[in-house]
């Protein structure tokens, strides 16, 4: 019985796969199962996966119908055996020891979440992810969490697979962006013990293509992400400044879309949008605290 269930979302990653698969199969810890979901790749990925998978028993082969990275990791979650889950982009990796830490810290914590660094891979050289800070302060100092600081990503944790089941929590399968983001907080609106490790174990590769954050529709996707948030009645549960925590993150990412493509002239207009939305929907008294919403209410201003 596998400990720890890797789930993978397959799409036309031939030239990644190969990286990814060898990660887990060197790893320190090998209780685990790795669950490869072919999402209706057209290039050699299921090939390259079910060459793996006669060398490899721990790896596991699903095939279906495209329809997306959230549907596909919610596939996983059904299908996975193990007690714990994590998830892993089929262009990243992991350190060697990835597992074995992670199980390591939420089992002797008894914790619903772990969540570890990352570093960012550009091809020729890595660096920490700039989130890998406020992790290093968690360790030191468990009075100064902020659990909001964490929700940008799903895959730099491991999650207690019953803590998942039992609140009903999975990825949106309607919203085109911030699933990651959407998953999080419904992650932490059901109120987890989280564990720090202070290590970085995923691997981000910088230099993907088609990366979702270079989407020139991401503000206007992010709205409709918002949106479909606020009509849910586990957001509308939470205390106003648990709200506004969200809010200020989609204002984060529409402020990273717009240093890219500051002349983009439809951004700033979903920009506008998506404060106009903000605005109309909750207090300013609780939202200008926040410096990342002050500045897309400056630029959707001008």
């Amino acid at each position: 019985m596998p400990k720890i269930s890797i789930i993978i979302p397959i799409f036309n990653v031939e030239k990644y796969i190969t990286k990814c698969l060898q990660s887990l199969v060197k790893q320190t810890f090998q209780e685990i199962e790795i669950l490869c979901i072919n999402d209706g790749s057209t290039d050699n990925s299921l090939k390259i996966v079910e060459n793996f998978a006669q060398k490899f028993p721990q790896i596991k082969v699903f095939s279906k119908e495209n329809s997306g990275v959230s549907d596909t990791r919610n596939f996983g979650i059904k299908h996975a055996t193990a007690d714990y889950i994590m998830f892993l982009d089929s262009d990243d990796w992991y350190k060697k020891n990835a597992c074995e830490l992670a199980y390591s810290e939420i089992t002797q914590t008894n914790s619903d979440i772990g969540i570890f660094g990352i570093l960012e891979n550009y091809q020729f050289f890595e660096k920490p992810c700039i989130m890998n800070k406020n992790i290093k302060r968690a360790v030191k100092d468990p009075q100064k969490r902020d659990l909001w600081k964490f929700l940008t990503y799903s895959v730099n944790k491991i999650y207690k697979k019953d803590f998942l089941l039992s609140n009903n929590i999975e990825f949106p399968k309607d919203i085109k962006t911030a699933e990651d983001l959407t998953f999080s907080a419904w992650c932490l609106f059901n109120n987890p013990k989280c564990c720090f490790i202070g290590k970085s174990l995923y691997v981000y590769r910088k230099n993907r293509l088609n990366s979702a954050t270079t989407n020139n529709n991401g503000v206007k996707n992010d709205l409709e992400a918002l949106k479909n948030i606020c009509n849910t009645k586990l957001f509308q549960e939470q205390e106003i400044k648990s709200q506004v925590k969200l809010v200020e993150k989609f204002c984060s990412g529409a402020w990273n879309y717009y240093k890219r493509n500051r002349n983009d002239k439809l951004l700033l207009n979903d920009i506008k949008n998506l404060v106009e939305f903000i605005d109309q929907n909750f207090p300013q008294e609780e939202l200008t605290v926040f410096k990342m919403y002050n500045r897309v209410k400056k630029i959707a201003t001008k």
